[in-house]
């Protein structure tokens, strides 16, 4: 059992009641063992600094560097597929291509090497990465080149890729691919039947690569694929269950009021292919109702502003909080268990 005389002996000093009640009712269920008061200080400072419009440039890079470990990247626009579980249903992102501007994309880059990022790269943003191999190549060096120490992962529904694509990417050191399976993405009355729409789907795939793999999940029915050192998983998830209102975009999905604390903009931050950046992969710029939520743009604020500005630590204050939540994160299910290591 917590000790509150103890909590309330660390808390006492945060200027806000709200911010202070959190942290009291949030450390009150946490097992910390014999450094207990330390662990506290430090998850009612880094908290508290996360809550906070932060000034000072070294402490913005600091916060960043510390809990950031996530960069969502769209490097461009276009995606080929209209899943009805994604916004891309009731926006075009098929009619052109739209390249996030290479000016742009390079001070990002070139921001997180200020503080020698070592975290994940995406490089999508609702859109296809795999659509444009020189882009894609191009960008990949680019981050090979400034920040080394980082780790780009793809994702992809995997329609054009092939064994040579595959070995590009393992020339310029990509690790990690997440291949979906997207069996009804026209039609979502489709049945996630494994043996008979699956499992055939997805061997279309396998017997172009024409490599081994293991089995890992049945239940959805999740491969891993082997190919040198890579980690390529190939998955297949019923959208029916797993798929989010995409910010309340999606209405033909229907979940239960969130009432889970999330901290999505804590451990990363979104780009899009337009240079607007967002709190979580759940807002998009080009969506009409999200567009209050774009935080920023490139052209105008470094990464570090961003993550520290007024609008992200207001955003935060609301979803940091058991309870319900507002407007685009009402009914949001990403990220209920992705807590980032405070204790």
């Amino acid at each position: 059992m917590a000790d509150l005389k103890k909590i309330n002996k660390i808390v006492w000093w945060i200027p806000s009641k709200k911010i202070r009640n959190f942290i009291r009712e949030y450390t009150a269920f946490a097992e910390l063992g014999k450094d207990y008061n330390q662990k506290c200080r430090t998850l009612i400072d880094k908290t508290a600094r996360l809550l906070t419009v932060q000034n000072n440039n070294d402490i913005k890079k600091r916060l960043f560097k510390e809990n950031v470990y996530l960069v969502e990247i769209g490097i461009s626009s276009y995606c080929n597929r209209k899943c009805w579980f994604c916004p891309n249903s009731i926006v075009d992102r098929r009619s052109n291509n739209i390249q996030l501007d290479e000016k742009l994309f390079l001070k990002v880059i070139n921001e997180l090497k200020e503080i020698n990022y070592s975290g994940i790269i995406n490089l999508h943003r609702y859109n296809e990465p795999l659509y444009d191999m020189d882009l894609l190549r191009k960008r990949i060096e680019q981050i090979n080149e400034y920040i080394p120490n980082s780790n780009v992962q793809i994702f992809t529904n995997g329609d054009y890729l092939n064994i040579e694509y595959l070995e590009l990417l393992r020339n310029l050191n990509v690790k990690n691919i997440i291949i979906s399976y997207y069996y009804d993405s026209i039609d979502k009355n489709i049945e996630f039947d494994i043996d008979n729409i699956i499992q055939p789907g997805m061997d279309k795939l396998l017997n172009k690569l024409k490599l081994e793999y293991n089995i890992l999940k049945r239940s959805e029915y999740y491969i891993k694929i082997k190919y040198y050192d890579m980690n390529i998983i190939y998955k297949a998830q019923n959208f029916k269950y797993v798929a989010t209102t995409r910010g309340e975009t999606i209405t033909d999905i229907k979940l239960n009021k969130r009432t889970m604390q999330c901290f999505m903009p804590v451990i990363g931050i979104q780009v899009d292919y337009d240079g607007n950046y967002t709190p979580c992969c759940e807002i998009r710029s080009d969506i009409e109702s999200h567009k209050q939520y774009i935080l920023g743009n490139i052209q105008n604020d470094t990464i570090f502003d961003v993550y520290t500005n007024e609008k992200m630590t207001d955003f935060r204050k609301d979803i940091f909080l058991i309870g319900d939540k507002k407007h685009v994160c009402m009914h949001c299910a990403q990220g209920e268990y992705n807590m980032p290591g405070y204790f």
